[in-house]
């Protein structure tokens, strides 16, 4: 079973698909369809054709047992359908492309700001973090209320932007005013499309690409406590939804994972000795980079300490230096990491597993702080449990709070979304002036 998009498809090939075989997926006349032989030899496999909403759903089990009320999925594109809701099984709610999309309009500002990248699904990730840098207009915010969820090519519209700032020259010079505009729009739109399908205490599955933006999910889960995001929100979580649903459709067991996030079919190495954790303490405390590799690798876009690159977060030019070593754009975010029992000295806000919320940042890291940040932080941070990646992972520092545990994990440390003190909307790291997280 395989999600593909028809329209890569050799036009030979896309002739040979049944006219309704897409309509009856899309207005969900039949889950699955099965594809004629010659488009299955063309991908190498023989399957069938799937719902993307459909199989994005069952990626709820591998986090919580309940049974979810409500199931959301917002994507760029979907089948036709950027976004989907379920109340039990049955589809209550869907949209359609052509009145546009979250993933879709994230995507198209990206390349209106100039973001580089090698795929276009990195878009959207990056303008999260470069909207930061923007200064919310209130007067254009009040003015997009008047566009629900349902004019969603409005809300992204850069015409209408330059329309507001009377000229299109002046609305292009501030497009990154734009974008953290039109940004905390959408987040607010979408807690109130939450609320048109869900109570408060409703347990709400949400899943799709959208679904990795963690400014969002944040002002979501202040009013779905219960709202579940799994780590594999998006497309690669589509096969371990395929598998759900199949394993439904035949009455099998539940599919076990138990070592999950850490369940890619790739190579593992035995857990680190003592002899490798104190090593890899001195290269941290001497202010150095370390490559960690431990066990299988995460599922989903976030490290959790098994593919991570670590760091003591309180470095003045730590942020800097991250970003060259992965050779990423200088505004590119990053998390904190910090262990549960400390969590609530650092940070202000719910405890997340995955970093897939944000929070504000608490009290500063101790020492070694050559300046002194003004902005009021926000960061996305991994809160370690007392058993994550054990034995031998995590080792409390007894200098510093376990925000700096040795070694700290995953590829996230509090440095990122850096913005101008007046939007107040930063993020843990330094921003261009200060060093304190």
């Amino acid at each position: 079973m395989f999600t593909f998009d028809p329209g890569a498809l050799p036009a030979g090939l896309r002739a040979a698909l049944p006219g309704d075989l897409l309509g009856r997926l899309v207005t969900d006349g039949s889950k699955a369809e099965r594809l004629p032989a010659a488009v299955c030899d063309h991908r190498g496999a023989a399957g069938l054709a799937d719902q993307p909403p459909l199989f994005a759903r069952p990626e709820h089990r591998m986090l919580e047992q309940r049974t979810p009320d409500v199931q959301v999925v917002i994507d760029g594109l979907g089948d036709t359908r950027p976004w989907s809701v379920y109340r039990g099984e049955a589809p209550v709610a869907r949209g359609h492309v052509r009145n546009g999309s979250i993933g879709w309009g994230m995507r198209e500002a990206g390349k209106l700001l100039g973001v580089q990248y090698g795929h276009y699904n990195d878009i959207a990730g990056k303008v999260m973090g470069l909207q930061a840098y923007g200064t919310v207009d209130p007067g254009y915010l009040a003015w997009l209320d008047r566009f629900g969820f349902e004019q969603l090519r409005d809300i992204w519209s850069v015409e209408h932007w330059h329309a507001w700032r009377g000229d299109a020259l002046v609305g292009g010079l501030s497009l990154l005013d734009w974008i953290a505009t039109v940004h905390l729009r959408m987040g607010r739109m979408l807690v109130a499309f939450f609320q048109r399908h869900a109570a408060p205490g409703d347990v709400v599955s949400y899943s799709g690409g959208v679904a990795q933006n963690v400014m969002w999910n944040s002002m979501l889960r202040a009013h779905f406590p219960n709202l579940v995001v799994p780590p594999h929100a998006s497309d690669e979580g589509l096969s371990l939804g395929g598998i759900e649903w199949l394993r439904r459709q035949h009455g099998l067991p539940p599919l076990e994972l138990p070592g999950f996030p850490f369940a890619q079919a790739d190579a593992a190495v035995p857990p680190p000795s003592g002899a490798t954790v104190e090593a890899a303490t001195r290269l941290l405390a001497a202010g150095k980079v370390v490559g960690w590799y431990r066990g299988h690798g995460e599922i989903g876009p976030r490290a959790s300490g098994n593919r991570s690159i670590l760091m003591d977060p309180r470095l003045p030019q730590g942020k800097d230096l991250l970003n060259r070593v992965k050779r990423r754009e200088p505004y590119r975010p990053f998390g904190a990491s910090v262990l549960r029992r400390l969590h609530d000295t650092h940070f202000a806000g719910a405890q997340d597993a995955f970093m897939l919320q944000s929070c504000r940042c608490g009290s500063p890291a101790p020492s070694r702080q050559s300046r002194t940040s003004t902005i009021a932080a926000a960061c996305r941070r991994w809160t370690a449990p007392p058993t994550a990646c054990s034995p031998g992972c995590w080792k409390p520092s007894t200098t510093a709070p376990a925000a700096r545990c040795s070694p700290t994990p995953a590829s996230t440390w509090p440095a990122s979304r850096s913005r101008r003190t007046r939007t107040m909307r930063g993020s843990c790291s330094p921003n261009r002036r200060s060093t304190r997280w």
